[in-house]
């Protein structure tokens, strides 16, 4: 009789060698038995609660573009008013203007402005976004102004 470790050691080679086999069954379970599987990861998300929040906070705190760039688009689609743009487009748009205010110049951490502002209209597509400073963005309000050109940069 084979030992616990050669059992092991062939179970996980069966495992190596059927992946989609594998995945289809675990598909298949779970689609089965959502509200076990619910179950499950509300008791795990409460065991780990304080360690999914810490990661969460760490990771936002690493990724502010990012999550500036969700919530930006999450307005939009609450708003219906559709398009929309990536981080990268972001980044070359505040590239094209030297990572600097298009309104006073100021080389200071840049905030995404809308053009013509969501509430009255306007898209999220990066057309309709200019990077501004925080206090030129405050001070611009809803109202809709054009700081940038656009003949000048290319995103």
């Amino acid at each position: 009789m084979p030992s616990k470790e050669q059992r092991s050691a062939a179970m996980r080679r069966w495992y190596l060698k059927n992946p989609d086999l594998i995945k289809a069954k675990t598909k298949a379970w779970r689609d089965k038995n959502k509200e076990q599987v619910k179950e499950i990861h509300r008791k795990k998300h409460i065991r780990n609660r304080e360690r999914i929040l810490a990661r969460t906070r760490a990771w936002k705190q690493a990724n502010k573009d990012a999550v500036c760039g969700y919530h930006s688009c999450r307005k939009a689609m609450k708003l219906g008013s559709g398009g929309g743009h990536t981080n990268e487009q972001w980044r070359q748009l505040c590239a094209s203007v030297g990572h600097r205010c298009v309104k006073c110049g100021d080389d200071v951490k840049l905030t995404r402005d809308h053009i013509i502002p969501l509430s009255i209209g306007g898209s999220n597509n990066v057309d309709n976004i200019q990077p501004l400073c925080l206090s030129c963005n405050l001070s611009k309000g809803v109202s809709a102004i054009a700081y940038i050109t656009r003949q000048s940069i290319s995103v």
